[in-house]
This record gives structure tokens, sequence and C-alpha cells, in this order.
């Protein structure tokens, strides 16, 4: 089991050191393997190769929810401004240049020699951010991300594994049910998948829960009642309470004001059902059911030395296992 943290690249590292230097003494300092790269917008290989110095374990591709906006055959779920909306978030307004964006993302992964990628099969619009009401369901979501990355992959150089990430959304990939993961898997027209298991995010989905011990326990038990165990390679260890917010709800306010303003809220009421805060239990049980090959402290990145203080807080939740693997 080795142990990374999730970066942006652009390709310069992040936004909290000033050079790859320090971002590799950052690994050092507190015994971490490597990286797994988020890159924002379009990323050469070619220096990133060498920053990376191997360190590049996996690549997080990037999280555009309303795609579908760009997409033909979900016509039905097109809205007034929603390619122009598109355009302002992402610098993306055609089908083509979507595609483009994943298929270079998916050949920079085979570059830097990621042994995997992560996606979110996730369809979700502003309202559905708030109130968690959607007008499609859950097969029809997980529909067209196939179709998505179907065409991202062919001709990619990509041959590690694709890995699927739930998400809290309603009627996207929550791994509620077994059949979202088995139905996702056939659709898409790739051999090596799997599961990137994110504890925060199902614990965003446990509306009651009020205690990190009791979401991994969940956790633990769903993963079993799913027979998911294995099918996941990686975790992402986090933990979020803030389910409560995440419940459907078509009375919640929306914020309406301008573009970036409301973004920002979107933002704002997001991290309060996904705070991304260290895991402060014991992560035993689930990390000797998985055996996951990667554990990413998937973590919010205010400043260095907040950063730093939540990744040593939640390596005490692995200290038992790490102990033992260097024993």
């Amino acid at each position: 089991m080795q142990q990374l943290v999730n970066l942006c690249v652009t390709p310069e590292p992040g936004h909290l050191f000033g050079n790859w230097q320090e971002a590799h003494r950052f690994l050092s300092q507190l015994q971490l393997d490597g990286f797994e790269i988020g890159p924002f917008g379009s990323v050469s290989p070619e220096p990133l190769v060498s920053h990376l110095s191997g360190r590049g374990r996996g690549l997080h591709l990037s999280f555009f929810p309303e795609f579908y906006q760009l997409w033909p055959s979900a016509r039905q779920y097109h809205t007034a401004g929603g390619v122009e909306r598109m355009r302002r978030l992402y610098q993306l307004d055609t089908q083509e240049l979507l595609v483009e964006r994943y298929r270079s993302q998916f050949n920079l992964a085979a570059e830097i020699g990621a042994d995997y990628v992560v996606f979110h099969p996730v369809l979700c619009h502003r309202e559905g951010v708030y109130r968690q009401h959607f007008p499609w369901r859950w097969q029809d979501s997980l529909r067209l991300c196939a179709e998505l990355l179907n065409a991202a992959l062919e001709n990619s150089l990509f041959r590690g594994h694709l890995l699927f990430e739930n998400l809290w959304w309603q009627e996207s990939f929550r791994l509620a049910e077994r059949q979202e993961y088995d139905q996702l898997r056939h659709w898409v027209n790739y051999d090596r998948c799997g599961i990137c298991f994110d504890t925060g995010h199902f614990m965003a989905g446990q509306a009651d829960l009020t205690d990190h011990a009791t979401g991994i326990a969940r956790a633990v038990a769903h993963i079993h009642q799913l027979d998911l165990v294995p099918e996941i390679r990686v975790l992402h260890l986090n933990a979020s309470l803030g389910g409560a917010l995440a419940l459907p709800n078509p009375n919640r306010d929306v914020p309406v004001g301008e573009f970036w303003w409301e973004l920002e809220q979107d933002l704002n009421h997001i991290s309060q059902i996904d705070a991304h805060q260290p895991l402060c239990c014991s992560a035993d049980a689930l990390l000797e059911t998985l055996a996951p090959d990667y554990v990413v402290h998937e973590l919010r990145q205010s400043s260095l030395s907040q950063w730093r203080r939540d990744i040593l807080t939640q390596q005490q939740s692995l200290a038992p296992l790490r102990m033992a693997a260097t024993g």
C-alpha cells in the first residue's frame, strides 16, 4: 500500500508550492510515495514527466458535471445558456473539444506512467447542487458518462486502470447499489476498470452521521454487502459529516446573482457537504478489508501548514498498518 496526496498541476505544482523541489520535499517530510495529479486545463507532458520524477502514480480526470450540455444524445436535458456556461467555466463549447480534453488527459496519464486514472460518473446542474432533484435517472447519467469515456478512450495511449469514484449526487454514481457499477462496466468499452472508493463522499450520503468511526464501520459493511472488495484499487481517505445538506429538498433556496458570485456560493455549499476533513479514527478495519494499492490523502488545502497538519492527523488512523508494513 502506497500513500499519495492529490495535487493540481498546470504543470506547476498546485497553489501552495513555489516549485517542484518544494513539492518533492513535502512528500519526503511526510513519508509519502507520490502524487495523484489533477491537470488544470491543457497540460503538456513534456515538462511534467521530468518534474514528477516517476512519482505521478495516478491522475484524476477533470470534473465537468454539466458536460451533457455539449452531448448530442443528452439533448432533452439541454438548457438555455448551457453551452455558454460550459465555455465560461471550463473553456469548452463543443463535443469535440470536450472529448479531446479527456483524451489528452488519458494520454498524459500514459506519458507520466500513471498506474490509474479516476473519473466521476456524475451529471449535475446548478439547481441540483442545492436541491438534489434531477430530470434523469442514474441509468441515464451513467450511460452518458460511458459514451463520453468511450469516445475519449478511442485511440488514446492509456493502458492502466480506469477507476470510477463514488459521489453523493442523486441519480449518479453513488454506489448505493451494485447494479450501478455493473451497468457502467458493461457500457464502458475498456477492460481494466475498477473503483476508487472515497470515504468522505460515502459519509456525505449518510445524512444522520455524527462521527467518523460510525462512518468507517458503515463503509466496511456496505462494501461487503455489495461485494465490492475485489473491485476497489484506490482509496480516497477523508471525512465529511455534512450529509444532511445533501438530502433531496425541492424547496431549498438556490442563490441568484452575478455569475461568479453564484459559483462562489455553489462551492461554499458543496464544501459544507464534502469538507475533506482528516479522518480522526482508526481506519484499520477498512484498510484490512480492502488492502488497496494506493491510499490518497485527499484533504482540503487552505494553507501548507494546515495541509501538513491534517495529513499527519490522518496518518495516525493508519499507524498500526504503517508500523506493520515497515516493521
